[in-house]
């Protein structure tokens, strides 16, 4: 009797989906969560693999849009859905906070479409794009400014020569420290380059002066 009642309810289930509506609603899932995707790949700062892993937003975003129209409308399949649920384990290979939000995100955006709230979810999902966009541009151009310790090691070059090395292709300069044996020189500064490639140029111009030395620098952004 109750296997005849829940097939029952999904045959009224049925009857009762606008197949057009559904159609629309899969077809906006898909292209809002291939949007989704462009914005993770392009502005996202996660280190793994983004284009990879962000293919994965379609699936999730159309498979959750359809469980949500068959089962919105049916107590009896929502409850089946949760105990199948149950005996399946993902173990999606989810490494940086991120990662687990956009996986969100594509899902939050699944459950939109699936109950038939176009309108508010296309709004609200471009509300928050436009969000990361600003967010992404933002960080990129504060990376183009980064201030890193920069440390200088040399046996032929004085604290002026490297200074003047460096005042050539640093936006700012500070020497926090200096430390002369006679025979090496170690001195330590903080620096800002405008572009990456600066810094780069300036490694090259220290070992044309001294192809000895010795560099190393760690940006001020990792250590926080």
């Amino acid at each position: 009797m109750v296997h005849l009642q829940t097939i029952s309810d999904f045959l009224a289930l049925s009857s009762s989906i606008d197949a057009l509506d559904v159609l629309i609603n899969i077809c906006c899932a898909a292209i809002t969560s291939q949007i989704v995707y462009l914005v993770f790949v392009y502005f996202g700062n996660t280190f793994s693999n983004r284009k990879h892993f962000g293919k994965i937003f379609l699936l999730v975003t159309v498979c959750t849009t359809l469980v949500i129209v068959l089962i919105k409308a049916s107590l009896a399949l929502s409850l089946g859905l949760v105990g199948a649920l149950s005996i399946v384990r993902f173990r999606a290979a989810v490494k940086e906070p991120e990662e687990l939000s956009y996986t969100f995100f594509a899902v939050a955006v699944g459950l939109g479409f699936g109950t038939g709230e176009r309108g508010l979810t296309i709004a609200a999902t471009g509300l928050i794009l436009i969000i990361l966009v600003l967010r992404g541009l933002y960080n990129k151009k504060s990376l183009q400014n980064d201030t890193y310790n920069f440390s200088v090691i040399s046996s032929h070059m004085d604290i002026d020569a490297i200074m003047t090395v460096l005042g050539k292709r640093t936006s700012k300069i500070m020497l926090r420290r200096c430390d002369n044996s006679g025979e090496q020189l170690n001195a330590q500064f903080n620096v800002e380059f405008t572009t990456a490639s600066q810094l780069k140029a300036v490694v090259d111009d220290l070992k044309a002066q001294d192809p000895d030395v010795m560099t190393s620098f760690v940006s001020n952004s990792t250590l926080i």
